[in-house]
């Protein structure tokens, strides 16, 4: 026997007699291919984790570092289960920066993997990230189909809050789809399962979603009844309860990092009735309230759309119709950089009703 083998020789009997003396049993260690796929899994949990607390603070950049390197480890070892969770959260990034193409094409993938690891949960989840994407980019019939689907997804568990969750989602495929009616029936059972569930908050949501329907009604109405005035009182009320759970602190959501947008669209809605009753110095609080908190958004992000759209209102206050078209052409552009096709074309509805004005303007001039 060789010097190396005496020394391995002895080595091994040194252990076996300490192990021995201890009383403990001599145990094999684990295949070194095991243990490196413990500490992978160990890593990609982490990662997994790490992404959900960012997204809560909206941190996007470092949600789809670490979601993507996720998504990737999944791939490589074969597991759907931590596919499907990676999508699912890269697709919420993704809706947070406004890129809903992305958006939508990774809810659909989260959706077909956890369809294939049979998690009903996971799948309406991404359903409703399917539904929000599908509806910004104007493909209405896709977009109620996925939230309907998610629906029917939920009805399988008795969860209140999950129920709230899938009929919010309904709701804002519904409005953007122009159907007012639903979209507003079922915002109101969105509030009324979240209180079921215990966690009014979380109704803050699509209380918020259900003044901007009203915003939408109203101007829908106006341009199809030429000179009509507004009524704004169903507005009135909607607003004074948001603004009244936000007071009290009740401003829950039902997912991560979207507080910001639920305020830019109740200070808008406040904007816009102060517009219309031309109170200025109101209107122009509650733009700096939206300009304020768009700051903390995605350069991209559609909510500079709204934005745009409070200047156009107040410039529409003012009385100044060249500027408040020129808002809206600004609107339509920041609609397009942020992927959200149903704002971009409002913005060219709202400019062409103002149009003939401006025209009948300059002829008397």
């Amino acid at each position: 026997m060789s010097a190396a083998g005496d020394i391995r020789t002895t080595a091994q009997q040194s252990n076996l007699a300490t192990l021995a003396l201890s009383g403990e049993p001599a145990q094999a260690q684990p295949p070194l291919r095991a243990r490196s796929s413990s500490i992978v899994n160990g890593l990609t949990r982490h990662d997994l984790l790490s992404a959900h607390a960012a997204l809560r603070i909206g941190k996007t950049r470092r949600v789809r570092r670490l979601a993507q390197r996720a998504l990737v480890r999944g791939a490589r070892a074969d597991d759907r289960s931590t596919q499907a969770e990676a999508a699912l959260v890269l697709s919420h990034a993704y809706v947070l920066e406004s890129r809903f193409s992305l958006a939508r094409l990774t809810s659909a993938r989260a959706s077909r993997l956890f369809v294939a690891d049979s998690n009903a949960t996971g799948q309406a989840e991404a359903l409703a990230i399917l539904s929000y994407s599908a509806s910004a980019l104007g493909l209405d019939a896709q977009a109620l189909q996925a939230a309907d689907d998610g629906i029917a997804l939920r009805h399988a568990s008795a969860a209140p809050l999950g129920h709230a969750c899938g009929m919010n989602y309904l709701g804002v495929a519904s409005f953007w789809a122009g159907d007012f009616a639903t979209a507003r029936r079922v915002l109101e059972a969105s509030i009324w399962f979240a209180d079921q569930a215990g966690d009014a908050s979380v109704g803050f949501q699509p209380l918020v979603n259900l003044c901007f329907v009203e915003v939408l009604r109203i101007v829908d109405a106006e341009r199809k009844v030429h000179g009509g005035a507004a009524d704004l009182s169903e507005l009135e009320q909607l607003v004074s309860r948001a603004r009244t759970m936000a007071a009290t602190g009740k401003v829950g959501c039902f997912n991560p990092g979207i507080r910001d947008i639920a305020f830019v669209l109740l200070d808008f809605s406040c904007c816009f009735i102060a517009s219309r009753w031309g109170h200025t110095e109101a209107a122009d609080a509650f733009y700096l309230a939206c300009l304020e908190r768009s700051r903390r958004l995605p350069a991209n992000s559609w909510l500079h759309a709204v934005l745009w759209w409070a200047r156009a209102e107040r410039a529409i206050g003012y009385g100044d119709i060249d500027k408040s078209i020129a808002s809206l052409e600004a609107m339509a552009e920041a609609a397009r950089c942020g992927e959200h096709a149903q704002l971009q074309a409002l913005a060219a509805t709202l400019e062409s009703t103002l149009r003939p004005a401006l025209n009948q303007w300059d002829s008397r001039s």
